[in-house]
Formats: structure tokens, C-alpha cells, sequence
């Protein structure tokens, strides 16, 4: 054999044996995901910018080279982090020191990594052996080590988007333009020393809290606060209209930390979300998206946006932010802050990994999950969250919107009940109260509320049941459609306990015989929520009891359930706002 491998500081190398040993190839030179001390990423402009960097692996069991790459650039040296052919990530110029856009980099003379530019055109980075410290390396990630690179783009002021089609959807490449045209032209004895000037296109910039190198931009005349030239009456107009804008968030400031609720920034939630990537959507309702965030600590949140065109305002914002903020239960998903950028408004709560309860129990293949004990945990949950919120409170809040994907599971299934955007709150000895803009989802309002306005504890005592009956079933009340009948799901339980043959109700997943007892109980305690009239119905306290009980025969006679003929579905489960006129005689 005239050639040998050897292994030399974590280095392989292949030596020609035949000619003095030397080297034909060596690892350092070849890097694959990882870059170590004595390693170079090199390129040489002479030639044709032939250059040598790390590659990322294709997937975590397959080591071949995946989609992303580095390289370092011959002028103005920079590290660059490539996607395919498109530039993903820029270190900034090296300055001698330290790349200037990385944040927290150890310098040359601490024993970080150098630039080195040789003759024949080679520039090259290497990390620096002097230290008697740990090696230190840098790994290109599956992902292109996006989390360590991802950053909040916006626009410099005096610019615009040149696309803003591209820009609302993530794509910044075709960059900014001014919006007007500057007045002068630039000064020919400008003083340039320590300093870098751009008379072309600027790439990109990064925002540093602390160091970094201050950067001055040219802008139009126009685009400049020209406070002198503001008539009086306009300054006293708009400081005053300020001055209350500004006393009324530090108020609601004020009253946010003091319940313990965070106000977040936008750019916070924009990087936790990656821009709220549609791969972080976690799901869609009436009131807009909802969307996975992980926060700089590791936290993980989800960022609900409420869209003006969902039909809630801020009227509906500020009442789920200061109402949700005073009750805490078990049973209650956890508020943790609020945001408001222009027209759109979010809240910030807990991460719940398994969604909401429709997410399982209307999915074919998902349902299976939710055997008959999770499923009677979840009924119990529901019903103790809304014990509290009805008795245990220190203040008496009706939800008005009770549905299953307002309805959300933690690791273990827990639901914690979500959405209190259209919740009111009684007085103690309030019973009910009237309103002429009904809020709610078709299918789950009970009667009077729909028809009348008139809300209490019993309207959120029907909707329950109606959860209660969806759940044992597994079927959409508001999709529910039987080719034989033409009821409702609330009225095929209703025809099925008069015959006492409730097996085809209940969902086949959970069928079980020797549960027969307990599920049958289940549906008639449902039909006992959804009575046509509210005074027919229990308390929630009632509805909790009779489902700890083991006695089914002590149960009162449901009468008709409301709504028990078919109705349609309104396509998308969305919240639907009705304004009722009082009709009188002539």
C-alpha cells in the first residue's frame, strides 16, 4: 500500500507514503456540519471563488450534505450562511476583531477565531489554538441555525417596501426604497475616517442593544419632525389628545401588571413565531389565527391575533384582558400578556401541546384517543371550570360561547376553558341580563339567548350539554345529519332516550357495554342541560353532583331538548354577532 490514514488532533489524514508522507487529503480541509480550532473555511478570488465551508446534514440519520452551507466572502470579509443559492444570513464585515453582527463575539486577542488573508487572493477563517480552554466549535444545523439567526425585519424610517405584497408574506429580497427624493446631494468633503459609506444598495443592517457601530442615514427633507412649522392649535389638539392616549395606557398599564399580565411587544412575537410562519399556526377561528411562539428563555406560548374583520374590537380585547387577568383555576387556560400593533390585537397565553378538544374528537383518526376516561375527565374539568366561574369566583361571569374548540387539552388532557372575549359579568345576586348584540356559534346558544338576548348561568348550563352530548356521541351538533331523521343531535338523543335505546348514540370508539350505566347517564344528564326552557334546567353545582353520583334512577325527566329539528351548519364554526329589534304593535 503506498498510502496511509492517520487520525491527528481530530484531524484524518491520508499520507502518500510513497512520497515522503505526503499529505493528499485531509479532513480539516473537507468539513462536513462541523467547524473546529486548526479548521479553515478559505476562498480564493484568484481563481474562480472556489471556496470551502460546512454543510448541514440531510436529516439527523443521514450525514450526506442537506440545504444549508457557509462561506466566507474575499471582500469586506464576511460569514455567510446559504440556503441553496440564496444568502440566508450575513455575519457582517470583519473589523480585525470580531465580525461586527455577531452578537457577544469573543475577539482575536480573547481566543476567538481570525480572518486570515494570505497571498494568491486566499481569505480565510480559522479558530485559534493559543488558549488552553475547551475547543469550541460551530455546527451548521439542520436548519441553517435559524433559531440563532432569525431577526425582525422592518423599515428604516423615510423608506418603504418596494413590494408589499412580498413583504406581507415573509419575502424581503426585493428590499426598500425611499419615499421621496432627497433635496441635496452629498457633501464632496465629507469626513470619512473610522467610518464605511454605501453611495449604492445597502443589503441589510442589524439592531444591537448595546455595542454595534452607529449608522447614519440620508433621508428626505419631508420625512423630518419639523415641529416649528406645526400651527398652535394642532400642537395643543394632538398633545392633548396624547397626554390622555398616554394617561389612559399607563391606567390600563397599571392595572395589567398589577393582575400579573405582561404587556409583549410586537417584535417579541413576530421573532417567538418566526413572523407568524404559517408552519407555527396552531389553528383558525372566527376570531383569526392562533399561532406557536417560543420565547428567548425557551417558553413556549400561544399567540392568538384578533383580526378587525373578525367582528371583535376593543371592546371584546380589553374584556378577555381584564377579566381572564382576576379568576385563576385549573380548569381556565392561563392569560400571560396582551399585545396591540395598529388594527391588530393579541393575547398571549399558555401553550396548551394538544390544542383544542374538537381538534380529537371530530377527527376520524384522532378520536381514538379520547377513550370513554378521558373523555369523562373532560366532561367533569369543563363542568368544575365552570363551577368556579358561575359560584367559586370572586366575581360571577357568564362565557356566552362554550364550544369545544374554545375548549383547550394540556399534555394530559386536562381542558382548561379559553375564549373570554364575549364573557360577561353579574352582579351576586344578578340571575340574568339582557342584550340586543347576541355573540355566539349556531348550534351551541341556548334559546332565549338567541332568540331574546337574555343570558345567565342557564345559557351556559345549555351549552354545556351540548358539549356533554357531542362528546359521549363524537358527532357535530351543527353538522349532524342522520338519512333517516331529520333532527338535530339534540333531538335524536331526545327520540333515542324515549325508546331507552341509546347504543346508536354513543360514540362506537367508546362503546362498551359493561359502561352502559355511565354513558347512558352522561346523555341524560345532557338532555337535562339543553330543555327548552331555562327555568327546566340545573345549575351547574347540580349538573357536577349528578355526574359524581352513582345513582341514575334519582334523576328527573328531561323534557324536549330546544332546537331538536335539524338546523345548518354556518361552514366555518365562527362567531356570529346578531342585533335583535324589539318589534311592537300598531
Amino acid at each position: 500500500m503506498n498510502s496511509t490514514a492517520q487520525l491527528c488532533s481530530g484531524n484524518l489524514v491520508l499520507l502518500d507514503n510513497a512520497k515522503n508522507g505526503n499529505v493528499i487529503w485531509q479532513s480539516y480541509q473537507h468539513p462536513s456540519d462541523t467547524f473546529l480550532n486548526k479548521m479553515k473555511i478559505p476562498i480564493n478570488s484568484a481563481k474562480t471563488g472556489e471556496k470551502t465551508g460546512l454543510r448541514s446534514w440531510k436529516n439527523p440519520l443521514d450525514p450526506s450534505f442537506g440545504d444549508f452551507s457557509t462561506s466566507i466572502t474575499a471582500i469586506l470579509p464576511q460569514l455567510l450562511i446559504w440556503k441553496g443559492e440564496y444568502v440566508l444570513w450575513r455575519s457582517g464585515q470583519w473589523n480585525g476583531q470580531i465580525f461586527i453582527g455577531i452578537k457577544r463575539m469573543r475577539s482575536v486577542h480573547n481566543g476567538g477565531y481570525n480572518v486570515v488573508d494570505e497571498e494568491e487572493a486566499t481569505v480565510y477563517l480559522t479558530g485559534l489554538v493559543e488558549r488552553k480552554e475547551a475547543t469550541r466549535e460551530l455546527v451548521v444545523h439542520l436548519g441553517g441555525a435559524i433559531h440563532w439567526i432569525r431577526q425582525f425585519v422592518r423599515v428604516l424610517r423615510g423608506f418603504e417596501p418596494k413590494n408589499r405584497d412580498e413583504w406581507r408574506k415573509g419575502n424581503w429580497s426585493s428590499g426598500c426604497v425611499r419615499r421621496k427624493r432627497l433635496q441635496c446631494d452629498r457633501d464632496k468633503n465629507e469626513t470619512r475616517i473610522g467610518c464605511m459609506s454605501w453611495s449604492g444598495f445597502l443589503i441589510d443592517i442589524q439592531q444591537f442593544e448595546g455595542s454595534g457601530t452607529t449608522l447614519y442615514i440620508r433621508i428626505a427633507h419631508s420625512e423630518l419632525d419639523h415641529h416649528g412649522e406645526i400651527r398652535l392649535i394642532a400642537v395643543l389638539v394632538i398633545g392633548s389628545f396624547s397626554t390622555v392616549c398616554i394617561a389612559v395606557f399607563l391606567i390600563w398599564f397599571w392595572m395589567s401588571r398589577q393582575r400579573g399580565v405582561a404587556i409583549f411587544k410586537f417584535e417579541v412575537l413576530a421573532m417567538s413565531t418566526d413572523q407568524f410562519h404559517v408552519n407555527n399556526k396552531l389553528g383558525q377561528g372566527g376570531f383569526g389565527p392562533v399561532y406557536k411562539g417560543v420565547l428567548a428563555d425557551g417558553e413556549e406560548i400561544a399567540v392568538k391575533k384578533l383580526l378587525t374583520a373578525s367582528g371583535q374590537g376593543m371592546e371584546e380585547f380589553m374584556n378577555e384582558v381584564l377579566l381572564i387577568s382576576r379568576v385563576q383555576h385549573r380548569n381556565l387556560v392561563r392569560l400571560l400578556g396582551c399585545c396591540i400593533d395598529k388594527e391588530e390585537k393579541k393575547l398571549i397565553y399558555e401553550f396548551l401541546p394538544n390544542k383544542s378538544l374538537d381538534v380529537f374528537l371530530f377527527d376520524q383518526m384522532r378520536k381514538v384517543i379520547l377513550d370513554l376516561s378521558k373523555r369523562l375527565h373532560i366532561i367533569e374539568g369543563i363542568g368544575r371550570g365552570l363551577l368556579y366561574l358561575h359560584r367559586d369566583s370572586r366575581i360571577k361571569i357568564i362565557h356566552r360561547d362554550l364550544k369545544p374548540s374554545n375548549i383547550l387539552l394540556d399534555n394530559n388532557f386536562n381542558p382548561k376553558i379559553s375564549d373570554f372575549g364575549m364573557a360577561r359579568i353579574f352582579k351576586c345576586n344578578q340571575d340574568q341580563a339582557q342584550t340586543r348584540k347576541v355573540a355566539g356559534t349556531y348550534g351551541y346558544m341556548a334559546p332565549e339567548y338567541a332568540i331574546k338576548g337574555t343570558f345567565s348561568e342557564k345559557s351556559d348550563v345549555f351549552s354545556f350539554g351540548v358539549l356533554v352530548l357531542e362528546i359521549i356521541s363524537g358527532q357535530k351538533v351543527a353538522s349532524f345529519w342522520n338519512e333517516e331523521i331529520s333532527f338535530s343531535l339534540l333531538g335524536y338523543a331526545w327520540e333515542l332516550w324515549k325508546e331507552n335505546d341509546l347504543s346508536n348514540f354513543i360514540d362506537q370508539v367508546i362503546w362498551d357495554p359493561n359502561f352502559e350505566m355511565v354513558l347512558t347517564k352522561c346523555i341524560h344528564i345532557g338532555l337535562l342541560c339543553v330543555q327548552e326552557f331555562a327555568r327546566d334546567r340545573s345549575t351547574i353545582s347540580t349538573v357536577l353532583s349528578m355526574l359524581s353520583s352513582e345513582v341514575i334512577t334519582s334523576l328527573p325527566t328531561p323534557l324536549q331538548p330546544a332546537f331538536a329539528n335539524f338546523y345548518d351548519d354556518n361552514g366555518d364554526g365562527s362567531v356570529n354577532y346578531v342585533t335583535l329589534t324589539n318589534i311592537d304593535g300598531r
